[in-house]
Parts: structure tokens; C-alpha cells; sequence
């Protein structure tokens, strides 16, 4: 059922608690250990500066039929606005479209700015120099794991993604559960 449910069914367990909206320096509670996905230099309110970041616009088409003929079709020309389309009914290719409609997503390409949710790292010559700060700054961040593209400021494909998020589920539980 993808992503979406996959991540519901995780954020089911009682051992977890999700809040959203909450800035970590607003929570009056400690916590045993946390694991944080969000952009590391907003982690440490940006104190030595912002890293580079892409951001993501998307653009909703709903057209008669089969319009892209496969999932996801990436548009790497300059002269193209948009990067990449997602057709999602062949994401789920066992399942029957409802309707003769489908909808195709396009994704354009942005600068992140304060205000837009970062995406991609960009990682260019001078975010590799404020990276190597801030990444000392976290090894020095007791009870927290950094985690995920914008938490280890890497583009990582979202298999990688997971991969990672498992592995390091695993050295967690390992690391929680031995005894002292």
C-alpha cells in the first residue's frame, strides 16, 4: 500500500510518539534518545549558517486514460520546465483505476528559501565546509540519532532511505535492549 501506510502502521506502536509542529526547544519534557529527520542546520537554529537545499512545486493534471504509460517518467532536458511526472495508478499495478481519469503529478524544481520545505540537499562547495561544522556539532548531541536526506544532508533514493531507516531500527533496539 506504499509509503503512507507503511509509515502509519510503524507510528502505531505504543512505544512511539509523534508530535508535529513542535520545535525541539519547546518541549519542557527529556526524552531517553530521539531521532530526528528534519534539516540538520535548523536542528541547531542555523547557527553557523544554512546549508543549500532544492525545494519541490507540484502541479496536479487529471487526464482521460493511460497518460504516462508507466509510474514515474523523469524530464532531464533544460528546455522542459518540470523534472519529473508521477502517474500513481501504476504504482499499484494489481489494482483497477476506478475511472477512465487519471491523475499525473508534475514536479518543478525550486530554490529552497526560508518558508519552503526542503527536499534535496544540494551539497555544493561551500555547504560541504558548514556540513563538516555541523556534523561535529551533532557527534557532540547526546541522545539523538540524525537520520534520513535532510538529518545526514545526503541525497539518499528512497530504497536507500528505508534501508538505512532499518538498519539503524536495528542498532537502536540492539543498543536500548542490552542490559547496562
Amino acid at each position: 500500500d506504499g509509503y503512507t501506510a507503511l509509515a502509519a502502521r510503524m507510528l502505531e506502536h505504543p512505544l512511539i510518539e509523534v508530535r508535529l509542529n513542535t520545535p525541539a526547544e519547546s518541549l519542557a519534557e527529556t526524552f531517553d534518545h530521539t531521532f530526528y529527520s528534519g534539516p540538520l542546520d535548523r536542528y541547531f537554529d542555523y547557527r553557523l549558517g544554512r546549508l543549500g537545499y532544492r525545494s519541490l512545486r507540484f502541479e496536479e493534471l487529471r487526464l482521460d486514460g493511460d497518460a504516462l504509460g508507466c509510474p514515474v517518467m523523469n524530464y532531464p532536458d533544460p528546455e522542459i520546465p518540470w523534472t519529473r511526472q508521477t502517474e500513481h495508478r501504476h504504482l499499484s499495478p494489481w489494482r483497477k483505476p476506478k475511472s477512465a481519469t487519471t491523475i499525473v503529478w508534475r514536479e518543478f524544481s525550486e530554490p529552497t528559501s526560508p518558508g519552503k520545505s526542503p527536499y534535496y540537499p544540494l551539497r555544493l562547495a561551500g555547504d560541504e565546509r558548514l556540513l563538516s561544522d555541523y556534523v561535529a556539532l551533532a557527534k557532540a548531541e547526546p541522545g539523538i540519532t540524525f537520520l534520513g536526506r535532510l538529518g545526514c544532508y545526503a541525497y539518499i533514493d528512497m530504497d536507500a532511505a528505508i534501508g538505512r531507516a532499518l538498519l539503524t531500527a536495528e542498532v537502536a533496539i540492539e543498543a536500548f535492549t542490552a542490559p547496562c
